[in-house]
């Protein structure tokens, strides 16, 4: 399923009639030949369903329904956005809502114009709830094993808010499709140079809490300026080993060091990890990217050594450390990994 219009320019009259819930998406049915339907197709959802295909020698469909630069909240049924006061104001008012991302009200702007009025009624793809209704309802009688989500770039300036909708969105689509423990693997954001994203990206972290799902860090093949990284096969086998892993119970590494807690001893902080088998650096050197702070949460970077798979961080400059970062850089040149070379996530224990 592919948007009918999306561009950076203003809508014509004939493309604002396309956006409303019964025409915005056109159907390109099934296919498994090497024709102009792949060609526009997903690479991290074909290399996705490649890497589950060879593993597990049975057919595998994906259904691709992705918009560029979409919002969560447009992925978002109405009776859910209803149910929290917050998110019934973003449904109230979609016209530069300052809960919508800088960017979101921009591309709206550009295509709508700057008047709540357009020549024809319509609803823009961004706004809540347009894509729920355009693009899931119609897929509810397919019976899905799970689900792989890529998206957060443009929710990235509202980070608490979006903690919300993640939970909202997979509560949702859980409850439409009757299937409570429906798997909901996401990419956590890539490294850009972008203000919010190291803590956007530990957000996501924390979003693991979530029962059954799971996430593939990207942060180690970032862009500075290209929020779309170009390894997409890398992202499409790193989801393919979570859903092996955790779907179809294949003994199989799938995940990076991910923080677990922290020990502070006088002054130096023992950071240990789930996964951490192996844990060593990318390229041989220093830890990059790792920062401690006392009580006053003042980050500085710190010096660190990797022992019996703990990170051991300190810093002169801290007497009393309390709180650690890693990753936070929005681009950042983290590069902890454990022994299957998967990089550890952006964390904080702040």
């Amino acid at each position: 399923m592919d948007p009918k219009v999306l561009k950076s320019e203003m809508f014509t009259e004939d493309e604002l009639r396309l956006c409303n819930t019964s025409n915005y998406f056109q159907s390109s049915g099934w296919s498994h030949e090497e024709n102009s339907i792949l060609e526009n197709f997903s690479a991290v959802a074909y290399a996705f369903a490649y890497e589950l295909q060879k593993e597990l020698n049975v057919p595998v469909g994906i259904i691709c329904n992705a918009v560029g630069g979409s919002t969560t909240q447009s992925w978002i049924s109405r009776e859910r956005m209803e149910l929290t006061h917050q998110t019934v104001d973003l449904l109230n008012d979609t016209w530069g809502n300052p809960m919508t991302d800088s960017w979101v009200v921009n591309r709206k702007f550009e295509n709508f114009g700057t008047t709540k009025k357009t020549a024809i009624p319509a609803r823009h793809p961004y706004d809540p709830t347009l894509l729920f209704d355009a693009g899931i309802l119609p897929l509810l009688d397919y019976n899905i094993k799970g689900v792989i989500w890529y998206q957060g770039e443009s929710n990235a300036e509202q980070i608490a808010l979006h903690t919300s909708l993640f939970n909202m969105l997979v509560t949702d689509w859980r409850l439409h499709w009757q299937q409570p423990e429906l798997p909901f693997y996401y990419v956590q954001l890539s490294s850009l140079n972008r203000t919010t994203w190291g803590q956007f990206r530990d957000s996501q972290r924390k979003l693991l809490a979530i029962p059954h799902t799971g996430m593939a860090v990207s942060s180690d093949v970032g862009h500075p300026t290209d929020v779309h990284p170009k390894q997409k096969w890398v992202l499409g086998r790193r989801l393919s080993k979570i859903a092996l892993a955790k779907t179809y119970n294949r003994s199989i590494p799938y995940s990076g060091p991910l923080f677990d807690f922290v020990n502070i001893n006088r002054n130096e902080m023992e950071v240990h990890f789930k996964f951490a088998a192996g844990l060593k650096t990318s390229d041989g050197g220093p830890v990059k990217d790792i920062q401690i702070a006392g009580v006053d949460k003042v980050f500085v970077p710190a010096d660190s050594r990797i022992e019996n798979e703990l990170l051991i961080v300190r810093s002169a400059k801290i007497k009393e450390p309390r709180f650690v970062r890693y990753g936070y850089t929005p681009y950042t040149l983290g590069n902890l990994i454990n022994k299957h070379n998967l990089p550890a996530s952006t964390f904080s224990n702040e």
